[in-house]
Order: structure tokens, then C-alpha cells, then sequence
């Protein structure tokens, strides 16, 4: 089963995707997290973090769904043109 990706106009989604690999690799080998935990683990301790550094997590959620979706928006269209 082949996943479909959503579009990465500058190009970099998957430097992006390598980026968060390495972090959540690094999370893995420093607590013994497996693959299908270390995600939600990573997750849940970046909450606690937020919650002993005074950090917004919505905020930080907000900005970064923000983010996601300007780096996956397609490409305008001819038709999108004004």
C-alpha cells in the first residue's frame, strides 16, 4: 500500500519528516520508548514541559497546525489567479 503525501510546494516536507525522526529517535533512546509508544510518550512529555516552563500548548499547536498547512498547500493554480 503506497501512502499518499500531501503537496510540499518548497520542497523540504521530507527534510522536515527526517528532522522529527531524529528527535523522536533521540526521545526513544534516552527513556527505551519502542515505535509504537515514543511518539505519544514524546507527546505527553512535551505537555509536562509546557506545564513546569509556562509554555502555551495550544498556542504552540495552533501555530504549528498553521504551519502544516502552509507547508502543504498545493501549488496555485492558473485558475486560482485573479
Amino acid at each position: 500500500m503506497t501512502t499518499s503525501l500531501p503537496p510540499d510546494p518548497d520542497g523540504i516536507n521530507d527534510d522536515r519528516a527526517q528532522w522529527a525522526e531524529a528527535a523522536l529517535r533521540c526521545f526513544q533512546r534516552e527513556i527505551g520508548a519502542d515505535d509504537d509508544t515514543a511518539l505519544g510518550d514524546l507527546l505527553c512529555d512535551l505537555m509536562h514541559w509546557c506545564d513546569r516552563n509556562d509554555f502555551d500548548l495550544d498556542a504552540a499547536l495552533s501555530t504549528a497546525r498553521a504551519h502544516d498547512e502552509a507547508e502543504t498547500a498545493p501549488e496555485p493554480t492558473e485558475e486560482d489567479q485573479p
